[in-house]
């Protein structure tokens, strides 16, 4: 979990700087001048990193339908200990 902030944080910090480059190299430091292109550049700012996310939300999602049938294995061993002992 540790591991996860860490980089959520780093990733947090360097992203804005590198589209502070690209805005600047694309020439978009006021963006009345070529709103259009600036339009353009939002929408792949956060329609790329969205795309590139989803392997990892189906791995997480897998592991955590792994995660909720062990719960529930256990959760029906305890139910059927409790009924034996009654």
């Amino acid at each position: 979990m540790s591991l996860f902030i860490f980089t959520t944080q780093i990733v947090g910090m360097v992203n804005p700087v590198i589209l502070g480059w690209i805005q600047v190299f694309l020439g978009l430091e006021d963006p009345y001048k070529n709103p259009k292109l600036f339009g353009m550049f939002l929408l792949f700012s956060t329609t790329i990193p969205n795309i590139l996310s989803i392997p990892c939300f189906y791995y997480s999602g897998l592991d955590y339908v792994i995660h909720k049938k062990k719960e529930e294995a256990v959760i029906e061993a305890a139910e059927s200990y409790k009924d034996q002992n009654e």
